[in-house]
Protein backbone atom coordinates (compact mmCIF):
# COMPACT_ATOMS: atom_id res chain seq x y z
CA UNK A 1 0.00 0.00 0.00
CA UNK A 2 1.35 3.19 -1.16
CA UNK A 3 0.52 6.32 1.06
CA UNK A 4 1.92 10.09 1.36
CA UNK A 5 3.70 10.51 4.50
CA UNK A 6 3.58 14.23 4.06
CA UNK A 7 -0.29 13.91 4.12
CA UNK A 8 -0.59 12.87 7.50
CA UNK A 9 -4.29 13.39 8.43
CA UNK A 10 -5.00 11.64 4.82
CA UNK A 11 -2.43 8.75 5.64
CA UNK A 12 -3.51 8.32 9.50
CA UNK A 13 -7.53 8.03 7.84
CA UNK A 14 -6.92 6.17 5.09
CA UNK A 15 -4.87 2.95 7.32
CA UNK A 16 -7.50 3.16 10.11
CA UNK A 17 -10.33 2.23 7.16
CA UNK A 18 -7.62 -0.40 4.99
CA UNK A 19 -5.79 -2.37 8.05
CA UNK A 20 -8.47 -3.87 10.13
CA UNK A 21 -10.41 -4.85 6.81
CA UNK A 22 -7.09 -6.44 5.59
CA UNK A 23 -6.99 -8.53 8.73
CA UNK A 24 -10.70 -9.32 8.49
CA UNK A 25 -9.75 -11.58 5.07
CA UNK A 26 -6.39 -12.58 5.88
CA UNK A 27 -4.40 -10.28 3.84
CA UNK A 28 -0.88 -8.82 5.41
CA UNK A 29 -0.48 -4.96 4.64
CA UNK A 30 3.37 -3.90 3.77
CA UNK A 31 3.31 -0.09 3.76
CA UNK A 32 5.46 2.16 1.37
CA UNK A 33 5.82 5.44 1.67
CA UNK A 34 6.64 7.91 -1.12
CA UNK A 35 5.45 11.98 -1.09
CA UNK A 36 8.09 12.97 -4.00
CA UNK A 37 8.81 11.50 -7.78
CA UNK A 38 12.28 9.66 -6.23
CA UNK A 39 10.74 8.40 -3.41
CA UNK A 40 8.45 6.76 -5.79
CA UNK A 41 10.65 5.31 -7.75
CA UNK A 42 12.02 3.76 -4.77
CA UNK A 43 8.86 2.39 -3.44
CA UNK A 44 9.15 0.73 -6.86
CA UNK A 45 12.12 -0.57 -6.74
CA UNK A 46 11.47 -2.08 -3.12
CA UNK A 47 7.93 -3.66 -4.84
CA UNK A 48 9.93 -5.43 -7.15
CA UNK A 49 12.38 -7.38 -4.43
CA UNK A 50 9.00 -7.84 -2.51
CA UNK A 51 6.67 -8.99 -5.23
CA UNK A 52 3.12 -8.21 -3.14
CA UNK A 53 0.10 -10.04 -4.77
CA UNK A 54 -1.07 -6.49 -5.44
CA UNK A 55 -0.81 -2.89 -4.82
CA UNK A 56 -3.24 -0.32 -3.53
CA UNK A 57 -2.48 3.25 -4.11
CA UNK A 58 -3.97 5.70 -1.72
CA UNK A 59 -5.97 8.63 -1.77
CA UNK A 60 -3.89 11.58 -2.06
CA UNK A 61 -3.44 15.06 -4.65
CA UNK A 62 0.31 14.54 -5.16
CA UNK A 63 -0.23 10.94 -6.11
CA UNK A 64 -2.99 12.22 -8.73
CA UNK A 65 -0.64 14.77 -9.99
CA UNK A 66 1.94 11.71 -10.65
CA UNK A 67 -0.57 9.46 -12.06
CA UNK A 68 1.11 8.69 -15.55
CA UNK A 69 4.63 7.69 -13.37
CA UNK A 70 2.75 5.60 -11.20
CA UNK A 71 0.78 3.72 -14.09
CA UNK A 72 3.63 3.60 -16.00
CA UNK A 73 6.01 1.83 -13.40
CA UNK A 74 3.10 -0.31 -12.71
CA UNK A 75 2.87 -1.61 -16.03
CA UNK A 76 6.43 -1.97 -16.87
CA UNK A 77 6.61 -4.19 -13.74
CA UNK A 78 3.31 -6.21 -13.98
CA UNK A 79 2.39 -5.37 -10.63
CA UNK A 80 -1.39 -5.51 -10.32
CA UNK A 81 -2.56 -1.98 -9.06
CA UNK A 82 -5.92 0.01 -7.84
CA UNK A 83 -6.17 3.49 -7.59
CA UNK A 84 -8.59 6.01 -6.11
CA UNK A 85 -10.04 7.52 -8.65
CA UNK A 86 -10.79 7.05 -12.19
CA UNK A 87 -8.22 9.92 -13.71
CA UNK A 88 -5.45 6.89 -13.08
CA UNK A 89 -7.25 4.50 -15.41
CA UNK A 90 -7.53 7.07 -17.87
CA UNK A 91 -3.68 7.46 -17.66
CA UNK A 92 -3.09 3.93 -17.91
CA UNK A 93 -3.58 2.67 -14.26
CA UNK A 94 -5.47 -1.25 -14.53
CA UNK A 95 -8.70 -0.59 -12.14
CA UNK A 96 -10.12 1.91 -9.91
CA UNK A 97 -13.50 2.09 -7.71
CA UNK A 98 -13.70 5.81 -6.93
CA UNK A 99 -15.11 8.16 -9.52
CA UNK A 100 -13.27 11.02 -12.05
CA UNK A 101 -12.38 13.94 -9.07
CA UNK A 102 -13.85 16.41 -11.91
CA UNK A 103 -17.05 14.72 -11.60
CA UNK A 104 -17.06 14.31 -7.90
CA UNK A 105 -16.63 18.52 -7.64
CA UNK A 106 -19.27 18.76 -10.65
CA UNK A 107 -21.45 16.91 -7.98
CA UNK A 108 -20.71 19.31 -5.15
CA UNK A 109 -21.26 22.01 -7.15
CA UNK A 110 -24.80 20.80 -8.26
CA UNK A 111 -25.75 20.06 -4.70
CA UNK A 112 -24.65 23.45 -3.57
CA UNK A 113 -26.48 24.84 -6.72
CA UNK A 114 -29.50 22.99 -5.23
CA UNK A 115 -29.22 24.35 -1.98
CA UNK A 116 -29.19 27.84 -2.52
CA UNK A 117 -32.44 27.18 -4.64
CA UNK A 118 -34.01 26.13 -1.27
CA UNK A 119 -33.53 22.32 -0.91
CA UNK A 120 -33.14 20.80 2.68
CA UNK A 121 -29.34 18.71 2.97
CA UNK A 122 -30.80 16.48 4.28
CA UNK A 123 -33.50 16.04 1.47
CA UNK A 124 -30.87 15.87 -1.02
CA UNK A 125 -30.52 12.01 -2.36
CA UNK A 126 -27.17 10.53 -2.86
CA UNK A 127 -25.80 9.97 -6.12
CA UNK A 128 -23.17 8.53 -7.47
CA UNK A 129 -20.86 11.01 -9.29
CA UNK A 130 -19.18 9.98 -12.89
CA UNK A 131 -20.36 9.71 -16.11
CA UNK A 132 -23.54 7.33 -15.35
CA UNK A 133 -25.41 7.90 -18.27
CA UNK A 134 -21.84 7.48 -20.51
CA UNK A 135 -20.56 4.20 -21.58
CA UNK A 136 -18.70 2.78 -24.46
CA UNK A 137 -19.38 0.30 -27.23
CA UNK A 138 -16.37 -1.79 -28.08
CA UNK A 139 -16.11 -1.83 -31.90
CA UNK A 140 -13.83 -5.16 -31.33
CA UNK A 141 -11.71 -4.03 -34.39
CA UNK A 142 -7.58 -4.05 -33.96
CA UNK A 143 -7.55 -0.49 -33.61
CA UNK A 144 -9.34 -0.54 -30.29
CA UNK A 145 -11.90 1.50 -31.81
CA UNK A 146 -15.15 2.14 -29.24
CA UNK A 147 -18.34 4.03 -29.43
CA UNK A 148 -18.65 6.66 -26.78
CA UNK A 149 -22.35 7.31 -25.95
CA UNK A 150 -24.17 9.51 -23.82
CA UNK A 151 -27.28 12.36 -23.81
CA UNK A 152 -26.22 14.33 -26.19
CA UNK A 153 -25.05 11.97 -29.07
CA UNK A 154 -22.54 9.31 -30.32
CA UNK A 155 -19.41 9.52 -31.43
CA UNK A 156 -16.75 7.08 -32.47
CA UNK A 157 -13.04 7.21 -30.05
CA UNK A 158 -9.46 6.04 -30.14
CA UNK A 159 -8.02 4.90 -26.71
CA UNK A 160 -11.62 5.05 -24.52
CA UNK A 161 -11.20 5.48 -20.61
CA UNK A 162 -12.43 1.58 -19.95
CA UNK A 163 -10.67 -1.70 -20.17
CA UNK A 164 -12.82 -4.08 -22.69
CA UNK A 165 -12.55 -7.91 -22.22
CA UNK A 166 -12.64 -9.09 -25.19
CA UNK A 167 -13.38 -13.19 -25.92
CA UNK A 168 -12.34 -15.54 -28.08
CA UNK A 169 -14.39 -15.84 -30.98
CA UNK A 170 -15.66 -12.23 -31.17
CA UNK A 171 -15.92 -10.63 -34.49
CA UNK A 172 -15.63 -6.64 -34.97
CA UNK A 173 -18.68 -4.10 -35.66
CA UNK A 174 -18.57 -1.78 -38.39
CA UNK A 175 -18.05 1.71 -37.88
CA UNK A 176 -21.36 3.34 -37.32
CA UNK A 177 -22.74 6.09 -39.61
CA UNK A 178 -25.91 8.61 -39.78
CA UNK A 179 -27.63 8.89 -42.49
CA UNK A 180 -31.19 11.02 -42.68
CA UNK A 181 -33.69 10.20 -39.66
CA UNK A 182 -33.26 7.16 -37.27
CA UNK A 183 -36.30 5.47 -38.66
CA UNK A 184 -35.73 5.62 -42.60
CA UNK A 185 -32.40 3.87 -41.60
CA UNK A 186 -33.85 1.39 -39.44
CA UNK A 187 -36.22 0.85 -42.18
CA UNK A 188 -33.56 -0.55 -43.80
CA UNK A 189 -33.74 -3.37 -40.99
CA UNK A 190 -37.15 -4.56 -41.73
CA UNK A 191 -35.99 -5.83 -45.54
CA UNK A 192 -33.65 -8.29 -43.54
CA UNK A 193 -36.02 -9.54 -41.13
CA UNK A 194 -39.22 -11.32 -40.97
CA UNK A 195 -41.55 -9.19 -38.97
CA UNK A 196 -43.30 -6.39 -39.29
CA UNK A 197 -45.94 -4.17 -37.53
CA UNK A 198 -45.47 -4.27 -33.91
CA UNK A 199 -43.63 -7.28 -33.82
CA UNK A 200 -40.95 -4.99 -35.29
CA UNK A 201 -41.59 -2.35 -32.77
CA UNK A 202 -40.58 -5.53 -29.97
CA UNK A 203 -37.38 -6.36 -32.25
CA UNK A 204 -36.14 -2.70 -32.19
CA UNK A 205 -37.23 -2.29 -28.36
CA UNK A 206 -34.85 -5.35 -27.73
CA UNK A 207 -31.98 -4.43 -29.67
CA UNK A 208 -32.09 -0.77 -27.70
CA UNK A 209 -32.37 -2.57 -24.51
CA UNK A 210 -29.32 -4.89 -25.80
CA UNK A 211 -26.87 -1.74 -26.49
CA UNK A 212 -27.87 -0.43 -22.87
CA UNK A 213 -24.94 -1.11 -20.42
CA UNK A 214 -26.86 -2.39 -17.56
CA UNK A 215 -30.18 -4.92 -17.41
CA UNK A 216 -32.54 -6.02 -16.81
CA UNK A 217 -32.89 -7.43 -20.55
CA UNK A 218 -35.61 -9.42 -22.26
CA UNK A 219 -35.44 -12.38 -23.51
CA UNK A 220 -36.16 -12.08 -27.24
CA UNK A 221 -38.04 -15.73 -27.98
CA UNK A 222 -38.69 -16.38 -31.92
CA UNK A 223 -40.85 -19.52 -33.20
CA UNK A 224 -42.51 -20.39 -36.24
CA UNK A 225 -42.64 -23.57 -38.52
CA UNK A 226 -39.77 -24.28 -41.26
CA UNK A 227 -38.80 -21.30 -43.18
CA UNK A 228 -40.12 -18.56 -41.55
CA UNK A 229 -36.70 -17.15 -41.19
CA UNK A 230 -36.11 -17.49 -37.52
CA UNK A 231 -32.62 -18.76 -37.63
CA UNK A 232 -31.72 -15.86 -39.95
CA UNK A 233 -33.77 -13.40 -37.91
CA UNK A 234 -31.24 -14.59 -35.29
CA UNK A 235 -28.26 -14.13 -37.08
CA UNK A 236 -29.02 -10.83 -38.61
CA UNK A 237 -29.26 -9.44 -34.89
CA UNK A 238 -26.47 -11.05 -33.34
CA UNK A 239 -24.75 -8.99 -35.84
CA UNK A 240 -26.06 -5.92 -35.23
CA UNK A 241 -24.84 -6.79 -31.05
CA UNK A 242 -22.54 -8.92 -30.26
CA UNK A 243 -20.94 -11.01 -34.33
CA UNK A 244 -18.98 -14.38 -33.11
CA UNK A 245 -17.71 -17.14 -34.65
CA UNK A 246 -19.85 -19.12 -33.02
CA UNK A 247 -23.11 -17.83 -34.39
CA UNK A 248 -25.84 -20.21 -33.44
CA UNK A 249 -25.57 -22.71 -30.49
CA UNK A 250 -27.32 -25.99 -29.29
CA UNK A 251 -28.95 -25.68 -26.21
CA UNK A 252 -26.70 -25.37 -23.26
CA UNK A 253 -27.02 -29.32 -20.88
CA UNK A 254 -26.77 -27.51 -17.68
CA UNK A 255 -26.69 -24.37 -16.09
CA UNK A 256 -22.68 -24.31 -16.03
CA UNK A 257 -22.77 -24.59 -19.83
CA UNK A 258 -25.43 -22.16 -19.86
CA UNK A 259 -23.53 -19.38 -17.89
CA UNK A 260 -20.03 -20.23 -19.13
CA UNK A 261 -21.69 -19.19 -22.36
CA UNK A 262 -22.69 -16.31 -20.97
CA UNK A 263 -19.17 -15.07 -19.63
CA UNK A 264 -17.49 -15.80 -23.05
CA UNK A 265 -20.08 -14.19 -24.86
CA UNK A 266 -22.30 -10.71 -24.26
CA UNK A 267 -25.39 -12.68 -26.25
CA UNK A 268 -25.98 -16.15 -26.14
CA UNK A 269 -27.76 -17.15 -28.75
CA UNK A 270 -29.62 -20.67 -28.97
CA UNK A 271 -31.75 -21.74 -32.04
CA UNK A 272 -33.43 -25.00 -32.61
CA UNK A 273 -34.81 -25.50 -29.29
CA UNK A 274 -37.16 -28.76 -28.98
CA UNK A 275 -38.27 -28.25 -25.19
CA UNK A 276 -37.51 -25.95 -22.02
CA UNK A 277 -37.27 -28.12 -18.86
CA UNK A 278 -37.90 -26.28 -15.93
CA UNK A 279 -34.22 -25.67 -14.91
CA UNK A 280 -33.17 -24.02 -18.37
CA UNK A 281 -36.41 -21.92 -18.04
CA UNK A 282 -35.37 -20.78 -14.78
CA UNK A 283 -32.20 -20.36 -14.97
CA UNK A 284 -32.67 -17.95 -17.87
CA UNK A 285 -35.08 -15.95 -15.99
CA UNK A 286 -32.34 -15.40 -13.40
CA UNK A 287 -29.86 -14.69 -16.46
CA UNK A 288 -31.89 -12.13 -17.86
CA UNK A 289 -32.06 -10.26 -14.98
CA UNK A 290 -29.22 -11.00 -13.35
CA UNK A 291 -27.91 -13.93 -11.36
CA UNK A 292 -25.32 -16.31 -10.33
CA UNK A 293 -24.15 -19.95 -10.33
CA UNK A 294 -21.72 -21.89 -8.35
CA UNK A 295 -19.95 -24.97 -9.10
CA UNK A 296 -16.63 -26.83 -7.91
CA UNK A 297 -13.55 -25.72 -9.86
CA UNK A 298 -12.09 -29.42 -10.33
CA UNK A 299 -14.13 -32.44 -9.70
CA UNK A 300 -11.04 -33.35 -6.83
CA UNK A 301 -10.91 -30.09 -4.94
CA UNK A 302 -13.62 -28.02 -2.90
CA UNK A 303 -12.66 -24.33 -4.40
CA UNK A 304 -15.63 -22.48 -6.45
CA UNK A 305 -16.00 -21.25 -9.46
CA UNK A 306 -18.32 -18.19 -9.37
CA UNK A 307 -20.64 -17.21 -12.68
CA UNK A 308 -22.56 -14.31 -12.45
CA UNK A 309 -23.97 -12.51 -15.57
CA UNK A 310 -26.98 -10.38 -16.36
CA UNK A 311 -27.62 -10.85 -20.22
CA UNK A 312 -29.22 -10.21 -23.65
CA UNK A 313 -30.60 -13.85 -24.34
CA UNK A 314 -31.83 -15.10 -28.04
CA UNK A 315 -34.00 -18.09 -28.33
CA UNK A 316 -35.47 -19.94 -31.55
CA UNK A 317 -37.61 -22.96 -31.74
CA UNK A 318 -40.20 -24.49 -34.16
CA UNK A 319 -43.30 -24.32 -31.27
CA UNK A 320 -43.87 -22.47 -28.69
CA UNK A 321 -41.91 -23.77 -25.67
CA UNK A 322 -41.95 -20.45 -23.29
CA UNK A 323 -44.49 -21.66 -20.99
CA UNK A 324 -43.26 -20.89 -17.26
CA UNK A 325 -44.12 -17.77 -15.96
CA UNK A 326 -40.80 -16.97 -14.50
CA UNK A 327 -39.44 -16.34 -18.30
CA UNK A 328 -42.58 -15.87 -19.64
CA UNK A 329 -42.73 -12.16 -17.32
CA UNK A 330 -39.45 -11.58 -19.03
CA UNK A 331 -39.66 -12.33 -22.53
CA UNK A 332 -41.00 -11.06 -25.61
CA UNK A 333 -42.79 -14.13 -27.59
CA UNK A 334 -42.72 -13.31 -31.44
CA UNK A 335 -44.44 -15.53 -33.69
CA UNK A 336 -42.71 -15.87 -37.37
CA UNK A 337 -44.62 -16.55 -40.47
CA UNK A 338 -43.94 -19.12 -43.39
CA UNK A 339 -41.97 -16.94 -46.57
CA UNK A 340 -42.74 -18.47 -49.77
CA UNK A 341 -40.69 -19.14 -51.96
CA UNK A 342 -41.37 -16.57 -54.35
CA UNK A 343 -40.18 -13.90 -51.52
CA UNK A 344 -36.96 -15.75 -50.80
CA UNK A 345 -33.48 -14.66 -50.87
CA UNK A 346 -30.06 -16.49 -51.78
CA UNK A 347 -27.29 -15.84 -49.42
CA UNK A 348 -24.99 -14.83 -51.26
CA UNK A 349 -26.95 -11.58 -52.46
CA UNK A 350 -28.31 -11.26 -48.41
CA UNK A 351 -25.52 -10.86 -46.44
CA UNK A 352 -23.99 -8.40 -48.59
CA UNK A 353 -26.93 -6.45 -49.20
CA UNK A 354 -27.02 -6.27 -44.65
CA UNK A 355 -23.37 -6.11 -44.51
CA UNK A 356 -23.84 -2.95 -46.47
CA UNK A 357 -26.88 -1.05 -44.42
CA UNK A 358 -25.78 -2.23 -41.38
CA UNK A 359 -23.50 0.91 -40.50
CA UNK A 360 -25.99 3.04 -40.57
CA UNK A 361 -28.56 0.70 -38.85
CA UNK A 362 -26.21 0.49 -35.98
CA UNK A 363 -25.74 4.39 -36.36
CA UNK A 364 -29.61 4.79 -35.93
CA UNK A 365 -29.57 2.29 -32.77
CA UNK A 366 -27.41 4.09 -31.59
CA UNK A 367 -28.48 7.83 -31.86
CA UNK A 368 -32.22 6.01 -30.37
CA UNK A 369 -29.89 4.83 -27.43
CA UNK A 370 -28.69 8.71 -27.12
CA UNK A 371 -32.23 9.93 -27.09
CA UNK A 372 -33.41 7.28 -24.03
CA UNK A 373 -30.86 8.59 -22.03
CA UNK A 374 -31.94 11.87 -22.15
CA UNK A 375 -35.60 11.44 -22.04
CA UNK A 376 -35.23 8.52 -19.37
CA UNK A 377 -35.49 11.21 -16.19
CA UNK A 378 -38.45 12.34 -17.28
CA UNK A 379 -40.37 8.72 -18.55
CA UNK A 380 -42.67 7.97 -15.62
CA UNK A 381 -45.23 4.88 -16.17
CA UNK A 382 -48.48 4.96 -14.34
CA UNK A 383 -47.99 1.49 -14.27
CA UNK A 384 -45.16 -0.62 -13.80
CA UNK A 385 -44.99 -4.20 -15.44
CA UNK A 386 -42.89 -7.41 -14.33
CA UNK A 387 -39.91 -5.62 -16.86
CA UNK A 388 -40.36 -2.19 -15.19
CA UNK A 389 -36.54 -0.84 -16.20
CA UNK A 390 -37.14 -2.18 -19.46
CA UNK A 391 -40.60 -0.39 -20.16
CA UNK A 392 -39.31 2.61 -19.05
CA UNK A 393 -36.29 2.24 -21.14
CA UNK A 394 -38.67 1.53 -24.12
CA UNK A 395 -40.88 4.02 -23.63
CA UNK A 396 -38.09 6.86 -23.23
CA UNK A 397 -36.19 5.88 -27.02
CA UNK A 398 -39.27 5.69 -28.78
CA UNK A 399 -39.36 9.53 -29.42
CA UNK A 400 -38.60 9.73 -33.13
CA UNK A 401 -39.27 5.92 -33.88
CA UNK A 402 -43.16 5.74 -33.56
CA UNK A 403 -46.03 7.43 -32.01
CA UNK A 404 -45.84 7.63 -28.42
CA UNK A 405 -47.61 5.45 -26.26
CA UNK A 406 -46.81 2.71 -29.65
CA UNK A 407 -44.47 0.47 -26.84
CA UNK A 408 -46.70 0.78 -23.96
CA UNK A 409 -49.93 -0.75 -26.56
CA UNK A 410 -47.57 -3.69 -27.93
CA UNK A 411 -45.91 -4.16 -24.82
CA UNK A 412 -49.04 -5.28 -23.12
CA UNK A 413 -50.47 -7.02 -26.01
CA UNK A 414 -47.52 -9.16 -26.14
CA UNK A 415 -47.69 -9.83 -22.71
CA UNK A 416 -51.36 -10.72 -22.76
CA UNK A 417 -50.59 -12.89 -25.60
CA UNK A 418 -47.76 -14.95 -23.73
CA UNK A 419 -50.36 -14.74 -20.37
CA UNK A 420 -53.29 -16.08 -22.41
CA UNK A 421 -50.56 -19.01 -24.22
CA UNK A 422 -49.38 -20.35 -20.33
CA UNK A 423 -52.84 -21.06 -19.45
CA UNK A 424 -53.98 -22.70 -22.54
CA UNK A 425 -50.50 -25.14 -22.62
CA UNK A 426 -51.73 -26.21 -18.92
CA UNK A 427 -53.94 -28.76 -17.96
CA UNK A 428 -54.68 -27.29 -14.99
CA UNK A 429 -55.19 -24.38 -16.57
CA UNK A 430 -57.81 -25.22 -19.25
CA UNK A 431 -59.58 -27.28 -16.72
CA UNK A 432 -60.12 -24.23 -14.16
CA UNK A 433 -61.21 -22.00 -16.79
CA UNK A 434 -63.93 -24.98 -17.77
CA UNK A 435 -65.22 -25.02 -14.49
CA UNK A 436 -65.61 -21.23 -13.84
CA UNK A 437 -67.48 -21.10 -16.79
CA UNK A 438 -70.46 -22.86 -14.96
CA UNK A 439 -69.89 -20.93 -11.53
CA UNK A 440 -68.56 -17.95 -11.32
CA UNK A 441 -67.02 -18.53 -7.61
CA UNK A 442 -66.39 -21.36 -5.70
CA UNK A 443 -65.08 -22.13 -2.06
CA UNK A 444 -63.90 -25.25 -1.04
CA UNK A 445 -60.73 -27.41 -0.53
CA UNK A 446 -57.48 -28.35 -2.66
CA UNK A 447 -58.55 -32.18 -2.54
CA UNK A 448 -62.36 -30.68 -3.38
CA UNK A 449 -61.24 -28.79 -6.25
CA UNK A 450 -59.22 -31.33 -7.41
CA UNK A 451 -62.45 -33.63 -7.74
CA UNK A 452 -64.12 -31.08 -9.78
CA UNK A 453 -61.24 -30.15 -11.84
CA UNK A 454 -61.28 -33.97 -12.34
CA UNK A 455 -64.47 -33.89 -13.87
CA UNK A 456 -63.01 -31.51 -16.91
CA UNK A 457 -60.48 -33.85 -18.30
CA UNK A 458 -60.46 -37.14 -19.79
CA UNK A 459 -58.63 -40.11 -17.98
CA UNK A 460 -55.99 -40.10 -20.07
CA UNK A 461 -55.01 -36.61 -19.52
CA UNK A 462 -56.06 -37.14 -15.68
CA UNK A 463 -53.22 -40.07 -16.32
CA UNK A 464 -50.50 -37.45 -17.89
CA UNK A 465 -47.37 -36.82 -15.58
CA UNK A 466 -48.19 -33.15 -16.18
CA UNK A 467 -51.56 -33.59 -14.02
CA UNK A 468 -51.89 -32.85 -10.37
CA UNK A 469 -52.03 -36.65 -8.59
CA UNK A 470 -52.90 -35.06 -5.10
CA UNK A 471 -53.64 -31.95 -3.40
CA UNK A 472 -50.68 -30.56 -2.78
CA UNK A 473 -49.61 -31.03 -6.15
CA UNK A 474 -52.48 -28.99 -7.27
CA UNK A 475 -51.39 -26.21 -4.72
CA UNK A 476 -48.39 -26.04 -6.40
CA UNK A 477 -49.79 -25.40 -9.73
CA UNK A 478 -52.17 -23.07 -8.67
CA UNK A 479 -49.44 -21.00 -7.18
CA UNK A 480 -47.70 -21.04 -10.01
CA UNK A 481 -50.29 -20.37 -12.59
CA UNK A 482 -51.83 -18.00 -10.24
CA UNK A 483 -50.49 -14.83 -11.29
CA UNK A 484 -50.95 -15.58 -14.94
CA UNK A 485 -54.61 -16.65 -14.47
CA UNK A 486 -55.27 -13.19 -12.34
CA UNK A 487 -54.53 -11.40 -15.22
CA UNK A 488 -56.93 -13.26 -17.29
CA UNK A 489 -59.77 -12.76 -14.27
CA UNK A 490 -59.67 -15.63 -12.53
CA UNK A 491 -58.42 -15.06 -9.17
CA UNK A 492 -57.38 -17.55 -6.50
CA UNK A 493 -56.81 -16.69 -3.01
CA UNK A 494 -56.61 -17.99 0.54
CA UNK A 495 -60.21 -18.59 2.39
CA UNK A 496 -59.53 -19.28 5.62
CA UNK A 497 -59.87 -22.74 7.25
CA UNK A 498 -62.98 -25.42 7.73
CA UNK A 499 -64.03 -25.10 11.23
CA UNK A 500 -64.69 -28.57 11.84
CA UNK A 501 -61.48 -29.96 10.16
CA UNK A 502 -59.42 -27.26 10.13
CA UNK A 503 -58.62 -27.73 6.33
CA UNK A 504 -57.16 -24.97 4.34
CA UNK A 505 -59.93 -23.80 2.38
CA UNK A 506 -59.48 -22.49 -1.49
CA UNK A 507 -61.28 -19.53 -3.31
CA UNK A 508 -61.39 -19.10 -6.71
CA UNK A 509 -63.80 -16.49 -8.58
CA UNK A 510 -64.03 -14.20 -12.13
CA UNK A 511 -63.09 -11.00 -11.70
CA UNK A 512 -62.87 -8.18 -14.15
CA UNK A 513 -59.40 -8.06 -15.38
CA UNK A 514 -56.17 -5.86 -14.00
CA UNK A 515 -55.05 -3.32 -16.34
CA UNK A 516 -51.37 -3.19 -16.43
CA UNK A 517 -50.36 -1.45 -19.46
CA UNK A 518 -47.14 0.92 -18.60
CA UNK A 519 -48.90 4.14 -19.96
CA UNK A 520 -46.91 7.75 -19.44
CA UNK A 521 -48.14 10.55 -17.30
CA UNK A 522 -45.25 12.62 -19.77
Amino acid sequence: MLVNPANAHNTEITLRDVEPAARAIGLQIQVLNASTSREIDSAFASLIRERPDALFVGNDAFFTSRRVQLATLAARDRIPATYSNRDYVEAGGLMTYGTKIADAYRQVGTYAGRILKGAKPADLPVVQSGEDDTFYLDLCDKAWLAVRIDANGWQVVRNPPVKFVRRRGMLPLPIPVTSGSIWESLKDLQRFVNVGGDEFVLVVSWLLAALRDRGPYPVLFVWGEAGAAKSTLLLVLRALIDPNTAKLRAPPHDNRDLFIAATNAYLPVFDNLSFLPPWLSDTLARLATGGGFATRQLYTDDEEKLFDATRPVLLGAVENIVIRGDLADRALVIKLKYISAKKRRREREFWPAFHRAQPKILGALLTAVSRGLKALPEVKLREYPRMADFAEWATACERGLWVKGTFARVYEANRQAVVADIVEASLVGQALQSFLSDCEEWTGTATELLARLNEQVDEKQQKSKWWPKGANALSGKLTRLGGDLRKLGIEISDAGRQARTNRKLIKVELRPEEEETPRQDR
